[in-house]
């Protein structure tokens, strides 16, 4: 998965691969939709 920062405030964008599970649910979000993010959960580099 990629991230990007947009030039709209508070909004990002990511680029998926449909792979497994996880990534086929939000390949099938719409444009648009909310999603929650969390994170770190762990260490960071």
């Amino acid at each position: 998965m990629s991230v990007m920062i947009s030039n709209e405030s508070g909004k990002a964008a990511f680029t998926v691969r449909k792979h497994g599970l996880a990534s086929t649910g939000l390949f099938n979000i719409k444009s648009g939709e909310k999603i929650g993010v969390r994170g770190p959960l762990w260490k960071c580099f």
